[in-house]
Parts: structure tokens; C-alpha cells; sequence
């Protein structure tokens, strides 16, 4: 794991260094872990936590983090955005507010997520991607949490204003005329196009994995771009918006990992089935959720 929540397991040009790694500059855990396992025959994949961003019970600390310098990428549920949208995000009642509605939404959300809808999330990604493949001679390099953390996020201002501008050029004219007149309602155009607002949360994280795959291909066609993905393709496609079976299909990865999870041996091999239809064999990743289970179990 080379990028954790918002920061850096490696000499990382765009986040900060991770709080737990020694200070001592010259230490470079990615640089080591390369050494020694392609010493022994041994392939590296850098595992990059995508829109996670912070852990809400274990806040960053360091100023440099995107928490404190861009509070305004955070991603904002679904109860909060009336109240946040005329908000400064600069504000620490903005964050605290986001942080308090996490903590209590803990059964669905794992931390602070950034808003895949803004430009600057995609951006600063991308460049995070593309910062280690410059820089580690990698075999790989992992998504995870490449995705919206529940269908109650993200309702930022970035994203609503974005999706006012995406979705007005399909309306009719009498239709965007009628909601000129009600645009003092920011969640206006997301609560009366529930389907479209799905499309377009699923379309932002698309568009940031095809673009990281082709940056990728473009530099080193021989590093394998993976995702850790939900098992379960409907939820992940419903819920998630994360569409890994059509990036399969329109060659966005080489390999999509399933966090088969479930301690039912027959879920688990519906769910693996359902994905090699998708992409084949050689395109998937079974991941056991060992620490769930008894041995016997993981290993049948």
C-alpha cells in the first residue's frame, strides 16, 4: 500500500509522508520493498487508495494534507448539502460537520471520501499514478476505494453545480426553463433526475480510471493496472457507481480483483462466475476474505 488516506508510503511529490514511517527522509519503504522482492523474482504492485481520504476517528495532522488545503474535494452526504452548499469550505465547521455525519454513518462509510466529481480530485489522482510509475519500477499499480463510498455521497457543491452543467444540454427547452425559475434549490436537478445524477456519478469515476489506464499504457504498456472491486456487481454498480464489469469489457484494466468476501462458498462462486463472463479468466482476481472465515472454508 503506497497511498493510505491522502497520504504517502513512498517519496511522493504531491501528498505528505505517512505519520507512521520513520522521518528519516532516506528511508523510501517503496524503493526497499522493489529492492528486495525483484531480487528474489518477486512482482510489485503499488496499492493506491483512490477517494478514500481521511480516517474520521484518527484525523491528518499535517497541514500539507488535502483535508486542511483542499476541504472543499471532500465528498458531502446527502443530508448535509442544503446546509453546506453556501458554506466556505475553508470553514472548520464545514469539515467538523462532514466528520460528525461520518461517524454516525460508520455502518456504510469507512472515512472521508474526496469528491470523484471535481476536476482537481481527478487531476490530483492522476498525477499520484503518474508520480509513481515516473519514479518506481513497478509491474503494477492498484486501485482501491476507486469508487463513491455509499448512494448517500456525494452531494457537494462541485458535484451539483457539475451536474446542473451535464445534464442541461439534455433537457428539453421548456423543461430547463421551468427549473430557471427554482434554481435557488441546489439539490433541484439531483432530486428530480435520480437516474441521471446515477449516471453521472458512475461516469466520473469511469473517466478517471480510463484515463489512469491509458497514462499508464502510454508510459510502460507492460504495468498491470488492477482494481479492487465489489464482489457483488449489482451493488457495485447501484451503489458504488463503480462499473468495473463495463471497464472490463471497454478495456479500462487488465484485471479486475473481487473482494469476494462472503463466507458462503457458493456466493462466492457466483460471484467469480459473473465476473469471468465479464473479462475472462485470465482478467480476474479472486480475493478471500480469509479473516473471515475458518481455513477450511478459505481454502475450498
Amino acid at each position: 500500500q503506497v497511498r493510505g488516506r491522502g497520504d504517502a508510503f513512498y517519496n511522493a511529490r504531491w501528498e505528505p509522508r505517512a505519520e507512521s514511517i520513520v522521518k528519516d527522509a532516506k528511508f523510501d519503504p517503496l524503493a526497499l520493498t522493489i529492492r528486495e522482492a525483484h531480487r528474489r523474482g518477486i512482482a510489485v504492485h503499488a496499492w493506491l487508495n483512490t477517494n478514500l481520504l481521511a480516517n474520521m476517528d484518527n484525523l491528518p495532522t499535517d497541514p500539507r494534507h488535502l483535508y486542511f488545503t483542499r476541504p472543499d474535494l471532500i465528498a458531502v452526504p446527502y443530508k448535509l448539502a442544503r446546509a453546506l452548499y453556501a458554506v466556505d469550505p475553508r470553514d472548520p465547521q464545514f469539515r467538523a460537520q462532514i466528520v460528525e455525519y461520518s461517524k454516525a454513518a460508520r455502518d456504510h462509510v469507512e472515512g472521508l471520501y474526496m469528491s470523484p466529481a471535481a476536476p482537481e480530485t481527478k487531476e490530483h489522482v492522476y498525477s499520484l499514478w503518474m508520480d509513481v510509475l515516473e519514479h518506481y519500477d513497478v509491474d503494477g499499480i492498484n486501485f482501491d476505494y476507486v469508487r463513491y463510498p455509499a448512494p448517500d455521497y456525494d452531494y457537494s457543491r462541485v458535484s451539483l453545480d457539475r451536474f446542473r452543467l451535464w445534464l442541461l444540454p439534455q433537457l428539453a427547452e421548456a423543461e430547463r426553463t421551468r427549473f430557471a425559475a427554482m434554481e435557488s434549490d441546489p439539490l433541484m436537478y439531483a432530486d428530480s433526475f435520480p437516474a441521471k445524477y446515477n449516471d453521472f456519478r458512475r461516469t466520473q469515476v469511469t473517466e478517471l480510471v480510463e484515463r489512469i489506464y491509458y497514462g499508464v499504457k502510454k508510459r510502460n504498456p507492460a504495468v498491470v493496472v488492477s482494481a479492487d472491486v465489489f464482489a457483488n456487481a449489482k451493488d457495485a454498480y447501484e451503489n458504488r457507481f463503480q462499473d468495473w464489469q463495463g471497464w472490463l469489457r471497454a478495456g479500462f484494466l487488465d484485471v479486475a480483483a473481487l473482494m469476494a468476501y462472503s463466507t458462503s462458498t457458493e456466493t462466492f462462486r457466483e460471484q467469480i462466475r459473473v465476473a469471468v463472463e465479464a473479462g475472462g479468466r485470465d482478467r480476474i482476481w479472486a480475493g478471500i476474505g480469509a479473516y473471515r472465515q475458518t481455513s477450511d472454508s478459505a481454502v475450498a
